[in-house]
């Protein structure tokens, strides 16, 4: 049903601009919920992979989660990839789709079914998706039980011997806490830390595309392009970081059990710290990679690699301190699900929406009008000074208000 809100649309462009009949927007609708079994079946089919490699792993759930990203980010970057067309492959563009179709004939009979219209061929059409998927289910789901419970039973050991007992300090143990839980929940990941994976893959495509963004910049009369390079790099570092609302979220993730953290023998302080440091592996680590990768590839000086760095350090601050504050300002803490306060929850609203207009409105506003007066490099200079401003701000109100505010925090 999702899918329809996307194709649908296009459906009905394409039958305005053909003055297509009444026939083709009723087999095309219907059509349109069956088309969607047989990808969903092959995504079944990878989950099922996953799943069953996880199963044969001590930590299910992380192994579970990171085959998942993986996969994720191997489908992007195939996405990306056709971005990369030579022009005698975009002039063939038809035939290639002609020989994609003919890998899935439902979609090819569903076609000629709207559009000839021919009912025999719709019919085929739904009849291939219908016997698909009832083959699916029926080879399938025995084996999906299984593999679900298998990767929901609790890992043990045959003979097990007591080992080498360790002991971690405060602000460790309550970061393992955080990690652990972070790592074994997908929702959490994929919604709040989706942003550096693209981050990365951005990165890559940048160094990729290399010549062609150094030859437009030079034909727009820039010699220094690599000051031009690291205010695209903070861009889009920036906005992807305030996308991820990992601390955003870590208090009200806390729930019902919000009592226990509080009466733990510790420092409110170290509560956050543990959050913060969360947030500040999943936002800046991926940065930092991002920017080694370009900075090599661009062959930046010293002083671009030292702002760079010092930039992203404050940014990332900013997201994982100043998201925390949201959090203490918008709990919620009564919930029967965690995808409620990933993302539906006040907190996660300002995060996303307040980071996406600030990363935006910073970065447009130079475009239109700064650029006339400002070198890149110097804004960049001006919104590192800027981030660091408010990571100080951050810093204060979590060590005074903060901590009151946490501390009347109630289930």
């Amino acid at each position: 049903l999702y899918g329809l809100f996307t194709f649908i649309p296009s459906l009905i462009i394409y039958g305005i601009r053909v003055q297509a009949g009444l026939v083709y927007y009723l087999l095309g609708i219907i059509g349109a919920l069956f088309l969607p079994v047989i990808p969903v079946i092959v995504a079944s089919l990878v989950a099922v992979v996953i799943r069953k490699l996880a199963g044969m792993t001590k930590h299910h759930n992380l192994w579970a989660n990171l085959l998942s990203i993986v996969a994720f980010a191997a489908f992007m970057i195939a996405i990306f990839s056709m971005n990369g067309l030579s022009d005698a492959q975009a002039a063939n563009i038809f035939g290639q789709v002609a020989a994609i179709l003919k890998l899935f004939p439902n979609v090819q009979w569903y076609l000629q079914g709207i559009l000839e219209p021919n009912i025999g061929w719709f019919a085929l059409s739904i009849l291939m998706n219908v016997v698909v998927g009832g083959l699916f289910v029926y080879l399938f789901s025995p084996a999906i039980l299984k593999i679900n419970a298998t990767i929901t039973d609790t890992y043990h050991v045959k003979n097990f011997k007591l080992g080498r007992l360790q002991r971690n300090g405060v602000v460790k143990t309550l970061f393992h806490k955080e990690v652990k839980r972070f790592l074994g929940n997908f929702m959490y990941m994929m919604n709040t830390a989706v942003g550096e994976i693209m981050f990365i893959m951005f990165a890559v495509y940048l160094v990729w595309n290399k010549d062609n963004l150094q030859a437009m910049l030079y034909q727009m009369g820039i010699v220094d392009t690599n000051q031009v390079v690291l205010l695209i790099l903070a861009a889009v570092a920036t906005f992807t970081g305030l996308m991820c609302t990992i601390s955003g979220v870590s208090i009200s993730l806390e729930g019902k059990n919000l009592w226990l953290l509080k009466t733990l023998p510790v420092r409110t302080q170290d509560i956050f710290l543990a959050k913060i440091l969360l947030a500040e592996v999943v936002v800046l680590i991926p940065s930092l990679i991002g920017l080694v990768i370009i900075a090599i590839v661009f062959q930046f000086n010293w002083l671009y690699w030292l702002i760079g760095i010092g930039y992203l350090l404050a940014m990332s601050f900013f997201v994982s301190g100043g998201y925390l504050v949201v959090n203490l300002l918008l709990p919620k803490l009564d919930y029967d699900r965690d995808i409620i306060v990933i993302k539906q929850s006040a907190s996660t609203f300002v995060c996303v929406m307040g980071g996406m207009v600030l990363s935006l409105g910073l970065f447009i506003l130079y475009l239109l009008v700064l650029i006339k007066y400002i070198e890149p490099f110097a804004y960049v200079l001006i919104l590192l000074g800027f981030f660091s401003l408010i990571d100080i701000i951050v810093v204060y109100y979590l060590n005074h208000g903060g901590i009151k505010r946490f501390n009347r925090l109630y289930n």
